[in-house]
């Protein structure tokens, strides 16, 4: 599945950039392995972080995610 349509609002991209030039950034993602890490790309985060956890993949899938 592909989203073309994602996007950032204005500004939040020079926002990382400055972030992760000056700490060690981990971003928490709560949801569904496959699908947070779709979204993940689709918005071209993932160079900002220095670790990413998506809460499926370690096991720590919150309740009302269960429904």
């Amino acid at each position: 599945m592909r989203f073309e349509n994602m996007h950032f609002i204005t500004g939040q991209y020079d926002r990382l950039e400055k972030l992760h030039h000056v700490e060690r950034d981990v971003f928490v993602s709560l949801g569904y392995g496959q699908f947070q890490s779709d979204n993940i790309k689709s918005l071209g985060i993932e160079a900002y972080f220095d670790t990413i956890v998506i809460s499926e993949r370690e096991g720590l899938i919150v309740k009302w995610l269960q429904h």
